[in-house]
């Protein structure tokens, strides 16, 4: 991967930094594309962010880069509720023209955002126990060369008779 660098990096003025903060507000709070579009180094920002809490500098860029990011994120949150509630329109084709739109309405956005807003929806990971809460016993792998061929046969139409049951939808009668 080729850097390409400057010549000349902009200065870091309060001028600059104030522009800086704008269009990381209109990039929805990302800081790399901001960056590239403001033509200066993500290190050069970082560096003003991690001085010391007396610096001049730092006390001016902070809060405005705070808030940038803040309202960005906001923005996008915003976006995604719209998209999740009244959807985008998409054109729809037939045979290589346009015929129409479709609304296309973001179902896993929505979730998502239900989830930061309560708890209970939140959690994508669940925790999976053994016989009472203990721990998952494994099954052990199983060396198919050590069955007889008669063996095999019958384990091969056992798993057919599952599919075929799997594939019915009458519950099966017990005997």
């Amino acid at each position: 991967m080729t850097v390409v660098r400057r010549k000349n990096p902009p200065k870091l003025t309060e001028r600059f930094l104030k522009r800086f903060c704008e269009v990381l507000y209109e990039n929805g709070g990302n800081i790399s594309k901001t960056c590239k579009e403001c033509g200066v180094s993500r290190r050069a920002i970082q560096y003003i962010l991690d001085s010391p809490p007396d610096d001049t500098r730092r006390q001016f860029f902070e809060p405005l880069f705070n808030e940038a990011r803040a309202l960005g994120t906001e923005a996008l949150i915003d976006e995604a509720i719209r998209r999740a509630k009244e959807g985008v329109e998409e054109p729809v084709f037939y045979q290589g023209t346009v015929s129409g739109t479709i609304t296309r309405y973001s179902d896993s956005l929505l979730k998502f955002l239900i989830g930061g807003q309560d708890k209970r929806y939140s959690s994508m990971r669940h925790e999976v126990t053994g016989f009472d809460g203990g721990p998952l016993e494994l099954i052990k792998k199983i060396d198919l060369v050590d069955f007889t061929d008669e063996e095999l046969s019958l384990i091969v139409s056992a798993g057919l008779k599952l599919r075929k049951d799997d594939n019915t939808d009458e519950p099966e009668s017990p005997e």
